[in-house]
């Protein structure tokens, strides 16, 4: 991993906003398609890393059993999820110590989470989703990428530690936890960058959403275009693996 003279780690308190904070961004929309790839109907899903179950929306109309999952620390992110999506399950937990049977679950989602979980755990959490999930069930998971780009994109690594994955790493993981890699990829242009700095500033600073002005609604557009398993981007690795 590339090595950058960080802050030491601190804590930063997020803030929900029940107006805006179970919106899916662009990034949820194109996590839920890539979801929807493997979806079947009435899927068991489980969604390490729920927040206020943005990923539930992005999904729209499709029929899945959902299951999201995070930390105390998102207690308030939680209750507003448990509050608005009636039909689902939301619950606290820990990706280290998943609160669910063996085999359980045809689907499971970890977008964004690996690198907050406490260092040196990520095997355990990966050894945890094989046990909860089905044979030949599919995992999908984001991480940022390892590249100095992606680095320097990322005010959290500077100020909490925030950490970054090779790909050599990744597949480490997976195989080791008894998983085999079905697709990858490495998403996130500069257009998409920029407006993943501009989301990031109006939601933890501003605290509110992006405005609707003309010049974002353009980077926005541009943005969408990064995101795309077409798209050789820099930000984020996107890996789908299935359980065997």
């Amino acid at each position: 991993m590339l090595k950058i003279k960080v802050m030491k780690s601190i804590k930063l308190k997020r803030e929900i906003d029940s107006a805006y904070d179970c919106l899916p961004s662009i990034g949820h929309k194109f996590n839920a398609s890539l979801v929807k790839k493997y979806l079947l109907d009435k899927s068991k899903i489980l969604d390490i890393g729920c927040w206020s179950g943005q990923l539930l929306s992005a999904l729209g109309s499709a029929k899945v059993d959902y299951y999201g999952l995070d930390v105390s620390e998102a207690s308030g992110a939680i209750k507003l999820a448990q509050n608005r999506y009636k039909n689902a399950k939301f619950v606290i937990g820990s990706g280290i110590k998943l609160p669910f049977r063996d085999n359980f679950f045809d689907i499971v989602t970890i977008f964004d989470v690996v690198e907050h979980l406490p260092v040196n755990t990520e095997k355990r959490c990966f050894m945890e989703i094989k046990r909860v999930i089905k044979n030949n069930g599919i995992l999908l998971l984001s991480t940022p990428a390892d590249n100095i780009i992606s680095i320097i994109s990322d005010p959290a690594y500077f100020i909490s530690g925030h950490r970054h994955y090779s790909r050599q790493n990744l597949d480490n993981f997976l195989k080791s936890s008894g998983f085999e890699v079905v697709n990858s990829y490495q998403i996130g242009g500069f257009h998409y960058i920029f407006y993943y700095l501009l989301q990031m500033f109006f939601k933890h600073l501003i605290r509110r959403p992006l405005p609707n002005a003309k010049l974002i609604k353009i980077l926005e557009k541009k943005a969408k275009k990064s995101l795309s398993v077409n798209y050789r981007g820099l930000l984020a690795h996107y890996i789908i693996a299935r359980s065997v």
